[in-house]
């Protein structure tokens, strides 16, 4: 029985050697990123956080329309960062010449729901082809680099079929006119088309590739207001903001904890929308008496990809040197 004893304890003692007590595994850092963004170079940035960087960029006016890609949503997006507005004629005649004026816009909603799109739903969508209504729409494209109005297009949205849109566009006299088909590419959100380049645009890189857009975009937000955005009407402007990727990103808003105390096992006691304007602009303001812009207490917000991998943000820092150029700072980390 001895010899037992005297075996153990010389076996532990043996193994014991063989292995290293481990070491803890300490939490990655903070990336620390600063992105300056032009409207004519770079204006929308699309970021992917697992890869840490900016992933594709293209310029504000580099599209017109957006056509989505998704499995039964025929939305169409007005190219909100330009401030581009539409208005419905209620008229099936596209070859009449319709005058230019200062009609009652209305602008696209940046929040990602059904109702997001100021055209509408322009057609019946209940057959698995949208039957139109042939309604002719205006489209106001807009201002340029100096905030001032560009020009007005019509367009009908003629039909949907064997997965592709269906469009014509014009100026409003008649004097110039083309026909454009649209096809639907599962691997993108949306495809884009420019009116002055005329042709279909893929801008955006793979939906499953990128988390956050920062881009320009249309907003009545009015305590946001700065004389450094550009005014579209008399109580819309284009405020610089992040939204989030549409494909299976969410986000959720976190005021009451320090950025450096958060950690995964905080994750499931967040409310996640997958709302797109989630993190927005409210995260900065515009501060009349130092002009310049400051950080509001909601400036920390938790990310949720499509892999279910969570990422926590914390906004430090936004400003401009005029209407056209702005710079975000910001830290993040993997949870």
């Amino acid at each position: 029985m001895k010899q037992v004893v005297i075996i153990s304890i010389l076996m532990t003692w043996v193994l014991s050697g063989c292995f290293t007590e481990e070491e803890p595994i300490l939490p990655i850092p903070p990336y620390e990123e600063d992105i300056e963004l032009n409207r004519a170079e770079n204006g929308q940035a699309y970021y992917s956080l697992q890869d840490r960087k900016i992933i594709k960029s293209n310029a504000v006016d580099d599209w017109d329309l957006a056509f989505s890609c998704a499995k039964n949503d025929y939305t169409i997006l007005l190219n909100s960062a330009r401030g581009m507005g539409a208005h419905n004629t209620n008229n099936r005649d596209f070859e009449i010449s319709y005058p230019a004026g200062d009609y009652p816009w209305i602008f696209d909603e940046c929040h990602g729901q059904e109702d997001q799109s100021c055209l509408g739903k322009w057609g019946d969508f209940s057959f698995d082809n949208p039957q139109s209504y042939g309604f002719v729409y205006l489209i106001n494209r807009g201002v340029d680099f100096r905030g001032l109005p560009t020009s007005i297009y019509k367009l009908k949205i003629q039909s949907f079929e064997k997965n592709s849109y269906n469009i014509r566009i014009g100026n409003l006299d008649g004097s110039y006119q083309r026909e454009y088909r649209i096809d639907k590419n599962d691997s993108f959100n949306y495809v884009y088309l420019s009116f002055d380049r005329e042709e279909v645009l893929y801008l955006e890189p793979h939906k499953d590739s990128w988390d956050l857009l920062f881009t320009p975009y249309t907003t009545d937000e009015t305590s946001s207001f700065s004389p450094m955005f550009f005014t579209v009407t008399s109580r819309d402007f284009i405020s610089d903001g992040i939204l989030l990727n549409p494909y299976g990103r969410e986000a959720a808003s976190d005021t009451l904890s320090e950025f450096e105390s958060i950690d995964f096992f905080d994750v499931d006691q967040y409310a996640y929308t997958d709302t797109l304007s989630r993190v927005g602009n409210v995260w900065y303001r515009w501060n009349d008496p130092v002009s310049a812009f400051t950080i509001t207490p909601y400036n920390t917000f938790v990310v949720r990809d499509h892999n279910l991998k969570y990422y926590a943000i914390q906004l430090e820092s936004f400003g401009k040197k005029h209407t056209t150029w702005s710079r975000v700072k910001f830290r993040f980390k993997s949870l």
